[in-house]
């Protein structure tokens, strides 16, 4: 492991699942799923673009927060349960199906051809008081400062009080959230470092991870760099969009496989920064309003407007600013393959309401170790954004995943999976509805539920006008009997149950129901009350 890489490193070590910093600061990581807002109606999203704004208004000063929303594969866990589902399967033709599904879907994963969108974020809080020091120009900077415990202490508790307020914040949003602990923060590290090595995470100094987690190397090039044979480059933007709409950030979605979009965020003194944008307000006045002859200086005049416009907004609005580096990173063994994503990249951004982005070239690397899981802070390509346009940029956005047991297997629009279950708990009931135009595929996907559902040997009991389900009781040995004139089978509905003399209450319901239907007149939707009785 070269030493030079190692220093790239801004964390020391960890202590109870939080991270401590080599400037003595302090973070934590969460994973969150991604909101699905493509079926919501206007209301809804702009009401969730209102609640994002109070989540940014209400983060505390000089904290860093990073959201990071990763395009990669790793359905091992969600493909495993569903074999794991149809362990028992009775049927041999559905154990057959189920080898053959599951064989397919993970030769898809394997080969990235079958996205996972995931959501991390991470927390950086700012370093104790006592630690901040300024440092002389011939003098060094103090790396991982001398703390006590009582210390580490108060600041591991503050911390904690606010990951439990982010938390709870993120959740009144819509986002499930669980804390990243130590190794997983720590797993993530080891693969964005290694991301080629075969070896898989092996035993570390949770203390001093610096020499347990780097064992590749990292080569500099004019266009970005490289980490074994993994070829990288650094996107960022360059220009903000024009204007920006709630949930913009939905289109973020479609970047290409194996991408990470690192959207970093810093909290300033409100205070402070309006006293900087005061300052360059009296500059442009002086610029656009210096000029006692000759044409005025359009451009101040412009930037004058804007700067008033957003003290305004500051002042009486309670907008805030916040300083935001935007930064995609992609990568791929081939480079012919990468340069096509930066394309497909530069193309997504474009589509941000005329917002453009830029290729990094040599300071690729240095970048991408400034914004790197888990460090949370940018400093480069950062820029200037009011709280109600950096809420439509938030990338929380993501295709649903689905519920909690995978017993069928769908795609997503973003060919991701969606692991569903009829019988979740989370529904109301367990009655569905297929609706579609004649020829549209209605019959064909209840064939697809019932094959993935067989595995777990459920009874299965089909009504159905037209043959549709035919084959597919020839195939898993079930019964298939017609009704009609030319039957030899039919249906008594006046018979009772075996044991039973008397009709319950709710066969009578039924039957009364059955012979209105059958003598009431047409148009007339149903039999007056003396006759029914």
């Amino acid at each position: 492991m070269a030493g030079n890489l190692a220093n790239k490193l801004q964390v020391w070590g960890f202590e109870k699942d939080f991270i401590i910093f080599q400037d003595g600061s302090i973070g934590f990581g969460l994973d969150a799923t991604p909101l699905d807002v493509s079926c919501w109606d206007a209301d809804a999203v702009n009401g969730l673009a209102t609640r994002i704004d109070q989540f940014l208004n209400g983060l505390p000063p000089h904290i860093d927060i990073q959201f990071i929303q990763e395009i990669v594969s790793g359905n091992d866990a969600i493909i495993s349960r569903h074999k794991e589902l149809g362990k028992d399967a009775n049927n041999p033709t559905v154990q057959i199906l189920l080898q053959e599904r599951v064989q397919r879907l993970e030769n898809l994963d394997q080969s990235g051809l079958l996205p996972q969108h995931t959501l991390k974020i991470f927390v950086r809080n700012k370093p104790p008081a006592k630690l901040e020091k300024k440092f002389g120009i011939l003098s060094k900077e103090q790396v991982f400062p001398a703390i006590t415990e009582d210390q580490l202490d108060r600041e591991l508790q503050n911390a904690n009080r606010l990951r439990d307020d982010v938390s709870t914040n993120l959740t009144a949003l819509g986002l499930k959230v669980l804390n990243l602990n130590t190794h997983k923060i720590v797993n993530l590290m080891y693969w964005q470092w290694n991301p080629n090595r075969h070896i898989n995470l092996g035993d570390y100094d949770s203390e001093d991870i610096r020499t347990s987690i780097l064992f590749t190397d990292a080569v500099i090039s004019e266009n970005g760099f490289s980490l074994s044979n993994m070829h990288h480059r650094v996107v960022s933007l360059k220009i903000r969009p024009e204007m920006t709409f709630a949930s913009m950030a939905q289109a973020l979605r479609d970047l290409p496989f194996d991408s990470r979009l690192f959207l970093t965020i810093h909290v300033p003194d409100q205070q402070k920064e309006i006293t900087k944008l005061q300052t360059q307000r009296r500059l442009a006045f002086s610029m656009a309003r210096g000029k006692r002859t000759g044409v005025s200086d359009i451009e101040s005049e412009a930037k004058l407007q804007d700067l008033e416009t957003l003290l305004g907004q500051m002042i009486a609005q309670g907008e805030k600013v916040f300083h935001v580096s935007f930064n995609i990173l992609l990568r791929s063994e081939s480079e012919d393959v990468l340069e096509s994503q930066v394309s497909q990249a530069l193309s997504k951004i474009r589509e941000l309401s005329g917002a453009e982005g830029m290729v990094e070239s040599l300071a690729a690397f240095d970048i991408f170790s400034e914004f790197s899981i888990p460090n949370a802070k940018a400093k480069e390509r950062a820029i200037s954004i009011k709280t109600t346009n950096l809420s439509d940029f938030l990338p929380i956005y993501g295709p649903w995943t689905g519920h909690d047991e995978p017993s069928v297997l769908l795609r997503s629009r973003q060919v991701s999976l969606i692991k569903f279950d009829p019988f979740s708990s989370v529904l109301g009931n367990h009655n569905q509805l297929i609706s579609g135009g004649s020829g549209s595929g209605k019959s064909f996907f209840a064939n697809i539920l019932l094959t993935h559902l067989q595995k777990e040997n459920p009874r299965v009991f089909i009504v159905d006008i037209g043959g549709s389900y035919k084959k597919i009781c020839e195939h898993l040995d079930g019964q298939y009997l017609p009704l009609g004139a030319d039957s030899t089978f039919s249906i008594n509905p006046f018979d009772l149950a075996d044991g039973e003399d008397i009709p319950s209450g709710e066969k009578i319901k039924f039957l009364v129901s059955l012979v209105e239907i059958i003598t009431k007149e047409e148009g007339v939707e149903r039999l007056p009350k003396l006759e029914r009785a």
